[in-house]
């Protein structure tokens, strides 16, 4: 049975689930456990999660679910605690690596006030989650070239792949020119057969799935991936295997 048979008939999606860019602790969901519930419901596995903009209470969720939860720490360049505690905290079983939003911070990715989150990021092989649009000033995907180039070990995700058609198709040049660049699906808005041009113009390895939940719903962004006229070990990548490819790489993965 294929995957959108088994989601027509009201099964488990049977695949590994990842959600590679998701949020907790906030107005909307403030419960931990209701979030967990949010991911049954659709079949999420694996919630790989931030918080929005600065608080600690990810350590509470992360202890409470270890097998369902991964976590990026958001990285204010305004205010953050010092590098040396910051490389402990990447240090934590279930931590990936940083969340940065250049926009709402109203800096440059490639600034000198993301350099602590390339640097250790790279030392320490981690993960970084960075809002990207395209047009913006602070994190348009081409942006990423440079950061790619000068920091090899850190694993570069495009959130919303760029949002825009045009922040999308730089986001696929970027993942077949660079080793170390993911692109990551939420808020593109699928656009028209989005997953089926992916498949033949894209690095398939390094496309993600993501939700932004709970700001957005999980859902949404499954169906167009689940409905996409390509192989089912297409989708299989994209919903999941990818990102658990990328985290084994880093050896973050559990």
């Amino acid at each position: 049975m294929s995957l959108i048979e088994n989601v027509f008939n009201g099964e488990k999606i049977n695949s590994l689930v990842i959600d590679a860019h998701g949020h907790y602790g906030t107005s909307i969901i403030p419960d931990f456990a209701d979030t967990i519930k949010e991911m049954d419901r659709v079949g999420i596995d694996k919630f790989c999660c931030a918080p929005l903009y600065q608080n600690d209470k990810g350590f509470e969720f992360l202890q409470a679910y270890p097998d369902r939860v991964l976590l990026y720490h958001w990285y204010d360049p305004y205010y953050d605690m010092p590098e040396e505690e910051l490389s402990k905290r990447l240090d934590v079983p279930g931590v990936i690596g940083f969340k940065i939003h250049p926009n709402a911070n109203g800096v440059a990715c490639n600034s000198k006030a993301f350099k602590t989150v390339w640097e250790l990021a790279n030392e320490k092989k981690t993960a970084v989650l960075t809002h990207t649009w395209y047009p913006n000033m602070y994190c348009d995907p081409s942006m990423y070239a440079g950061i790619a180039k000068n920091y090899p070990d850190a694993k570069i995700i495009l959130g919303h792949s760029g949002g825009s058609v045009e922040g999308f198709l730089r986001s696929v040049k970027l993942v077949n020119k660079y080793e170390n660049i993911y692109m990551e699906l939420d808020n593109t808005n699928h656009h028209y057969n989005q997953t089926e041009y992916l498949a033949k113009n894209a690095d398939i390895s390094k496309v993600l799935f993501g939700s932004d939940f709970p700001t957005e719903d999980f859902a949404p962004h499954l169906g167009p991936i689940l409905a996409a006229q390509v192989e089912d070990t297409i989708k299989e990548k994209i919903l999941g295997q990818n990102m658990k490819d990328l985290l084994e790489s880093i050896n973050r993965y559990r």
